[in-house]
């Protein structure tokens, strides 16, 4: 007899082997098998269990069925026992019912998801965005950018940082008047447009035509994680003399100091026609005197009387088609973002003047 076991339910579970010692008729000691008859309160829930989740499967995968099946998840994700909850969940993704799932809106759900982020890292953001909690999901997917506990490439975390911004416009568009939500798109927005330009260094460094020696630390710091605006800019785009970007920096981030954006623009025309050698002392001079003080080391111009390859010979123009296309397209690029300040215009004319 089995403490509070009921008439019906003998016979119902499984007994279970177990093992005990007898003695053989000589005397020695012996192992067998023999079967039990007592059962735990485990093997009671555990077959209650196995009775729901059968039919369940009976009636999700029949398409005239279909119905019930959705109704007994109904009654099922409003039980209040917590094991039979988080069984149930786990069932449900194990056959092929996700989708069903994560249509359901319940609190102990989410909190379940939750927990299993290291094990399911998409199921939670997936669940947001089916309930439509869109703050949630911006919030989830930007953390998870940032996170350097993950092992994410760069693509990867501007992915995410795409995906929170459409998350909180989202959200933005369900309560205009949230005023936490306009700042953390805008500052999402910043982010991603900084991550994008990170992406553009890292190309730029990775290429075979870069003339800096990249070491393997450095090209990881650029591949693994996110870099704030001023990180890129300091270790990165101005020593490497990457100006066009230092100015799309300088334009994300509404520096507008117009001594450093003047430079930045010498020294990004000054890079279209270097290195360069021309036959006229008067070039030669008007030249030297043009690139004072741009950020750029190694500055090449030479005078010669002999033989000079074309691409290099400042005198046949070649390099005219270089700087008008950066110049047209930079500013054809930055046009409505409300960045103009990097673009001075004025500047920009008289120095091509002088180049004439």
């Amino acid at each position: 007899n089995v403490p509070g076991l009921r008439s019906w339910e003998i016979g119902l579970y499984h007994n279970r082997l177990q093992p005990f010692q007898s003695e053989r008729t000589n005397g020695s000691p012996g192992k067998t098998m023999a079967l039990g008859t007592s059962v735990t309160p485990k093997d009671a829930v555990n077959t209650c269990y196995s009775l729901v989740f059968y039919y369940l499967s009976k009636f999700l995968g029949s398409s005239d069925k279909n119905i019930m099946g959705e109704e007994m998840v109904s009654v099922c994700v409003f039980q209040t026992d917590k094991l039979f909850l988080h069984a149930f969940f786990k069932w449900m993704l194990q056959n092929g019912h996700k989708d069903v799932l994560l249509r359901v809106k319940q609190d102990d759900l989410e909190k379940w998801l939750q927990e299993k982020q290291n094990e399911e890292p998409e199921l939670l953001m997936t669940y947001y965005q089916i309930q439509r909690k869109n703050y949630e999901a911006g919030e989830l997917a930007r953390n998870r950018a940032w996170d350097t506990g993950l092992k994410l490439i760069l693509s990867e975390r501007i992915e995410y940082l795409e995906l929170a911004l459409s998350s909180f416009s989202a959200a933005l568009d369900g309560d205009r008047n949230s005023t936490n939500l306009d700042q953390l798109k805008t500052e999402t927005q910043r982010n991603l447009e900084i991550a994008k330009l990170q992406n553009s260094v890292k190309r730029e460094m990775a290429s075979a035509s870069t003339k800096y020696e990249i070491d393997p630390d450095t090209m990881d710091r650029l591949e693994s994680s996110l870099l704030g605006a001023s990180v890129l800019l300091n270790d990165f785009a101005w020593p490497y003399e990457m100006h066009e970007i230092c100015l799309r920096i300088f334009g994300v981030c509404s520096y507008d100091d117009s001594a450093h954006i003047c430079k930045l623009w010498k020294s990004f025309l000054t890079s279209k026609f270097l290195p360069c050698t021309t036959r006229n002392e008067v070039v030669m001079k008007k030249l030297e005197n043009f690139v004072q003080g741009t950020n750029i080391e190694n500055i090449q111009i030479s005078l010669s009387n002999g033989p000079v390859s074309q691409e290099t010979l400042f005198e046949d123009g070649l390099w005219v088609t270089a700087v008008r296309d950066s110049v047209v397209g930079f500013g054809m690029d930055i046009t409505g973002r409300g960045s103009e300040f990097v673009f001075p215009v004025e500047f920009i004319a008289s120095c091509l003047e002088e180049l004439r």
